[in-house]
């Protein structure tokens, strides 16, 4: 990632203290991290956030992000969120970050 527009995503950073390694491909364990970063995540659970969007690293697998079903969205589902990412979010594709 080189940049995010957080004024239209949030970005929560992975956890660190729960989850040092990363993680495999596990569904349990995938799930098990989307269900810590919705608990950490503040436009989830503030309904006076403006964020439509949450988005995670999930580390050695990618990008995560998920539309938030708030007032203001496109009326075609995931579209916003396809905008969101091509104008919000910028992507580098000559490196993936990992952990260090």
């Amino acid at each position: 990632m080189e940049r995010t527009d957080h004024a239209h995503i949030e970005t929560v950073p992975p956890n660190r203290e729960r989850y040092p390694y990363g993680f495999g491909c596990g569904s349990d364990l995938t799930a098990d991290v989307a269900s810590d970063t919705v608990r950490r995540s503040h436009a989830v659970h503030d309904p006076d956030d403006p964020r439509h969007y949450v988005r995670w690293p999930m580390l050695y697998h990618g990008e995560m992000a998920v539309e938030l079903w708030k007032p203001g969205l496109p009326a075609e589902p995931l579209s916003g969120l396809l905008d969101v990412f091509a104008t919000a979010v910028g992507f580098r594709t000559d490196h993936i970050e990992q952990p260090v």
